[in-house]
């Protein structure tokens, strides 16, 4: 009895595009993740530096609250956005979780100098596979 199923070229093409879907899918699940666990961390970090939570009255408050800004972090995972900082009126707020201006974690920096050192990083023309 014969097959009469797809190629298998085209099963391997099929499946090809299953697996990016379902990596993309689970991406961004994680980066949804680490967002949520990063932004719950960076607000604990700044109620400590403040001594107080939101709408609470205290005589232990070192300052108030003064908005948001918006940061990006870019990981191994892809990029995250839209992480809320929160900002005091004088004091100056660092989290623990990223350095000053930093854009990119460790990892990915490390990730991109592998690349470098493999040789990933040079074009070859696609005439000459050489």
């Amino acid at each position: 009895m014969r097959d009469r199923g797809l190629p298998k070229g085209m099963v391997a093409k099929l499946w090809s595009e299953v697996k990016d879907y379902a990596q993309d899918e689970i991406n961004a699940g994680a980066r949804a993740k680490v967002k949520e666990i990063l932004q719950k961390g960076i607000l604990d970090e700044f109620e400590e530096l403040i001594q107080c939570t939101w709408y609470e009255r205290s005589e232990d408050r070192k300052d108030q609250r003064n908005g948001f800004y918006a940061r990006g972090l870019l990981t191994t995972i892809g990029h995250i956005t839209g992480l809320r900082i929160p900002r005091a009126r004088h004091l100056k707020f660092r989290s623990s979780f990223f350095g000053w201006y930093q854009r990119r974690r460790e990892e990915f920096d490390l990730a991109v100098l592998k690349c470098f050192v493999s040789g990933a990083s040079t074009r070859q023309d696609a005439s000459n596979p050489d």
